[in-house]
């Protein structure tokens, strides 16, 4: 059975839900059928908020089960449970009262979502679990058909029947016999799905305790879906699409599995940044070049921004690193088609045909969860590069800004760092991106009260990112990573000339709220030309 979330959360503490958990993954029913694992119900009754062991999402039905585990006994109406530490909780509440309450407070939550026509002839029901203990006490109450107790659980072939004993208890109960509307399970999982399928936010700000946690979308939610099943993916989104918290995801999945990872990328920074939140047992991050001819061969290779590395150079390589090789090994690469490759590598866009001829699934993203409406639209006037529908919405206009010398483009960026910090902006959220270091920079002239909260980005500050200073970056440095406001300085026409168009791209969509370029004056009438030559596709975009 397919299982949402696909592992059990380190925070799951009880021993039975886990042991359940098994049992319902090794379960066999319907094609489809999927379990939702410990979803919180924000609407219920007469709790702040309920939370659900497991729901069984069917076609025809959904069925919420509770588990008890440890002792269990009642008497005189008080239900008392004892856990695996031997100690005693006592409630009025029963397990099946909680399942019941908790089933109708999701069947109303979906009524109000969905409607009561398109549940029409869909089966409500609930049961218990016992896992521990053998259950024979009857109840005047509750029937025995609610009740897995541990000669049920047995086995995975038992269990699944006991569910479907249960759901067809009931569709009799409740007199459905009709068949419900075909996509109705569907509809259910795409709503209640993005509650609990979740990846921890790579946006945070500096307090990492106070960091939001990020809903995947629903196509997001598909693309995992098709890494967990296939062995080798090829997946392929723009900048800003989550390709980075794809692999993040993936490489947490496989490792809770008891996989052996390697995530890699070209980019030590990214790398740097992402070993510090994949600390899991079994998970090794590392930029590609610092690999050593003897690193151990990993059960599952995740390739990040493969714009750099799916080329000729560099395959002999990955076919080392993972079990099977490139060709029958389990991997998951991830790369952007636009012009964000010649920063730090290259893609040889024949190699991509081998590796779909080894039986890679294609797999792509089209939905930006980084850069707002306007950074969408600018990116792709300038550079004619498509970052996809921005789910983000409106937001900041763009700023251009053309300077006729270094001492005007350092009082222009003075007064938009002085104007964000007026507003409210944290240091932290602005990076000022440039071509160049800083010693070559603009960001040199700056005033010295700003120069003095400005830090250097390198791999070792990647770690603690984003940190509470203004951060200053090269733009190969800081590709792959982001921040709420970007800065970008240095673009002339002598660095334009010599550095690959990819460069404009990546640091525009580093962006997340709020974007400012600063130009030398001579680049104006190219920045309309390009504007202008590219505003096609974007009008064919909007048609």
């Amino acid at each position: 059975m397919r299982m949402i979330p696909p592992v059990v959360s380190d925070r799951c503490q009880s021993d039975a839900e886990r042991e359940v958990f098994r049992l319902l993954e090794r379960t066999q029913l319907e094609s489809g059928c999927t379990t939702l694992h410990s979803l919180n119900i924000p609407f219920h009754d007469y709790k702040i908020c309920g939370e659900l062991d497991f729901v069984v999402v069917t076609r025809h039905g959904i069925t919420v089960l509770e588990v008890k585990g440890g002792g269990v006994s009642c008497q005189n109406g008080l239900w008392t449970f004892v856990d695996r530490q031997g100690e005693e909780h006592r409630t009025t509440e029963g397990p099946f009262e909680q399942a019941r309450s908790g089933m109708f407070a999701l069947r109303k939550r979906l009524i109000e979502h969905l409607g009561a026509d398109a549940l029409r002839g869909y089966g409500f029901g609930f049961g218990v679990c016992f896992p521990d203990i053998d259950f024979d006490t009857p109840l005047a109450e509750w029937p025995a058909e609610l009740i897995a107790d541990r000669r049920r659980i047995k086995a995975s072939r038992d269990f699944g029947m006991w569910i479907k004993s249960l759901e067809a208890f009931w569709r009799e109960r409740a007199r459905l016999k009709g068949e419900p509307f075909p996509n109705v399970r569907e509809s259910i999982l795409d709503y209640l799905r993005p509650d609990f399928d979740r990846v921890p936010s790579m946006a945070h700000r500096a307090d990492e305790l106070e960091a939001s946690m990020e809903r995947l979308t629903a196509e997001q939610c598909h693309q995992l879906d098709a890494i967990e099943s296939s062995p080798r993916i090829l997946c392929s989104g723009s900048a800003g699409t989550g390709k980075t918290f794809l692999a993040a995801e993936a490489a947490r999945r496989h490792a809770a599995r008891g996989d052996t990872v390697l995530l890699t990328c070209a980019s030590p920074a990214l790398a740097a940044f992402l070993s510090v939140r994949l600390p899991q047992k079994g998970i090794v991050v590392s930029d590609l070049k610092s690999l050593s001819p003897d690193t151990e061969v990993v059960d599952v290779l995740i390739l990040d921004e493969g714009q750099d590395l799916l080329n000729w150079e560099t395959l002999p390589v990955l076919e080392r690193l993972v079990l099977g090789g490139v060709e029958h090994g389990r991997w998951r690469f991830f790369y952007d088609p636009n012009n964000q490759s010649g920063l730090t590598g290259h893609l040889d866009s024949d190699l991509l045909a081998i590796l779909l001829s080894y039986g890679a699934i294609p797999a792509e993203l089209t939905r930006n969860c980084r850069n707002t409406e306007e950074i969408v639209l600018q990116t792709r006037l300038i550079t004619g590069a498509d970052l996809g529908v921005a789910i983000a919405g409106r937001g900041i206009p763009v700023t251009f800004k053309f300077a006729k010398s270094r001492e005007e483009a350092a009082a222009l960026t003075t007064t938009q760092l002085r104007d964000l910090f007026t507003a409210g902006v944290d240091h932290g959220e602005i990076t000022i991106l440039s071509p160049v270091s800083l010693q070559d920079s603009v960001a040199r002239l700056l005033p010295s009260a700003i120069k003095g909260e400005l830090v250097e980005f390198d791999a070792a500050l990647a770690r603690k990112f984003p940190v509470k200073r203004l951060t200053y970056a090269t733009i190969e440095q800081f590709k792959g990573l982001e921040n709420k406001f970007i800065l970008v300085l240095d673009l002339t026409l002598e660095q334009l000339q010599r550095l690959p168009p990819s460069e404009v791209y990546v640091s525009m969509s580093r962006a997340r709220a709020g974007l400012w370029m600063c130009f030398d004056s001579q680049l104006q009438p190219v920045v309309k030309r390009l504007s202008e030559e590219h505003l096609e596709l974007v009008l064919a975009t909007v048609s």
